[in-house]
């Protein structure tokens, strides 16, 4: 992921770009859209109705309601690994790299903060790259993989450090 640093202005004029000359519901125009506004949201503490504001008097105007909704799908379909969503985001993934947080995506779920030891920390990290995921994707994985062989009560021999 390139770790270049883009400002607030990047993403707003790569927002008139990617609008339409007419309104569509066409998912390759939605799917960035909605990328570049939880950008806005979440990087750069845009409010929903600061966003709103904006594209009132484009060919697409969107009152606040639709930027919450907006807002909190690329997370939603990242988390999935929407496949249509990341052929559709991916340049701007790599032009506007950015971790859309997970805890606004799904109002059931909780976060578990566990200490790690820098090894353990180190091998998740080489994991994620060999596989391409990001460290909350492959420490799912991980622990689907840990209680689907529990489960099956398969003896599992534990590593000890």
């Amino acid at each position: 992921m390139m770790s270049k640093k883009y400002t607030n202005t990047d993403v707003l004029n790569e927002l008139k770009v990617v609008l339409p000359k007419y309104r569509t519901r066409k998912r390759s125009y939605i799917d960035k859209r909605n990328y570049l506004i939880a950008i806005l949201y979440y990087k750069f503490k845009y409010t929903e109705e600061k966003i709103s504001s904006m594209f009132k008097l484009t060919c697409d105007p969107l009152d606040r309601s639709s930027i919450s909704h907006a807002k909190k799908q690329p997370g939603f379909f990242s988390k999935n690994e929407d496949t249509t969503f990341l052929i559709n985001t991916g340049e701007l993934a790599k032009k506007f790299p950015f971790n859309i947080p997970e805890k606004t995506t799904d109002g059931i779920e909780k976060s578990l903060h566990i200490p790690m030891t820098i090894k353990q920390h180190r091998r998740i990290t080489n994991y994620c790259e060999k596989h391409t995921l990001r460290q909350n994707q492959a420490i799912r994985k991980l622990l689907d993989v840990a209680l689907t062989i529990d489960e099956s009560e398969y003896i599992v021999k534990l590593i000890k450090e």
